[in-house]
């Protein structure tokens, strides 16, 4: 059974998967999996991630209570991070931390991905 078809993991509100060694393809079967619905931070650093999975994730339908992303330590283009941040299907999402002082154009201007406030509603589970 593939961690992704675990039923005790529909109400899960908190995912940290990073430095485990999460591959491009894990990062789309959570994306492809509906047992992540109330999940609102998911953490997936420092896994050697590609674009791939963050389309994924952008373009994902079984996220929608996701509010803080967690993705640093990858070399995600400026465009898959952009796709991330303007998804219509990630509408409660808030927070992008990729690195501290990564920006990106969003609207026609720049936009911090992330706010280093985010990280005080993260909690002190996480640290950065």
């Amino acid at each position: 059974a593939h961690l992704t078809s675990t039923e005790w993991f529909f109400g899960l509100k908190e995912l940290d998967l990073q430095q485990v060694g999460l591959s491009d393809d894990g990062v789309r079967r959570l994306a492809d999996s509906g047992s992540f619905a109330h999940l609102t931070k998911l953490a997936i650093a420092l896994n050697q991630l590609e674009d791939q999975a963050a389309m994924a994730l952008a373009h994902s339908p079984h996220f929608p209570s996701l509010r803080f992303l967690y993705i640093a330590g990858h070399q995600f283009s400026d465009s898959a991070l952009k796709r991330l941040a303007e998804s219509s299907r990630l509408q409660s999402l808030e927070y992008i931390y990729v690195h501290p002082f990564h920006r990106i154009e969003v609207g026609g201007s720049m936009h911090p991905v992330h706010t280093r406030e985010a990280w005080g509603h993260l909690g002190s589970s996480w640290s950065m």
